[in-house]
C-alpha cells in the first residue's frame, strides 16, 4: 500500500503496566483502489495489522473514522487516554474528513 496520511497513537500509564500504540493510515494499493490499513499492539512486541480494501475515499475515511472514534473511549475501557504521536493529513488534506472531533486540534 502506498501510504498517503496516517495517525499514529500511543497510550501509556506504567502504574497499570499499559504500553498501547495504534496507528491508521490512508492510501491506495497497486491497482489504485483506496484502502485503510490499522497496525496495533503492546509497545515492544510485533504489531497486528489489518488492511480494509474501500471502495472510494470517502469509504475509507468512514472506516477510519469509526476506529479512531473508538480510541476516544479508551479513559473509560482501559483507564488511560491515546495521544497523537504522529500525525500526517496527506497533500490535499485527505484525513481530515476521518478524524473524530476532539482526536487532534488544528
Amino acid at each position: 500500500m502506498l501510504e498517503l496520511c496516517h495517525i499514529a497513537l500511543v497510550a501509556l500509564l506504567p502504574e497499570k503496566n499499559i504500553r498501547r500504540s495504534y496507528r491508521v493510515s490512508l492510501g491506495r494499493d497497486l491497482l489504485g483502489a483506496w484502502s485503510v490499513e490499522l497496525r496495533y499492539g503492546r509497545i515492544g512486541q510485533s504489531a497486528q495489522q489489518r488492511r480494509m480494501p474501500c471502495g472510494s475515499l470517502e469509504d475509507a475515511c468512514r472506516i477510519a473514522r469509526a476506529h479512531l472514534r473508538r480510541r476516544l473511549s479508551a479513559p473509560r475501557r482501559i483507564g488511560c487516554a491515546y495521544r497523537v504521536v504522529s500525525f500526517d493529513l496527506g497533500a490535499d488534506d485527505l484525513f481530515l474528513p476521518a478524524l473524530p472531533i476532539g482526536l487532534v486540534t488544528r
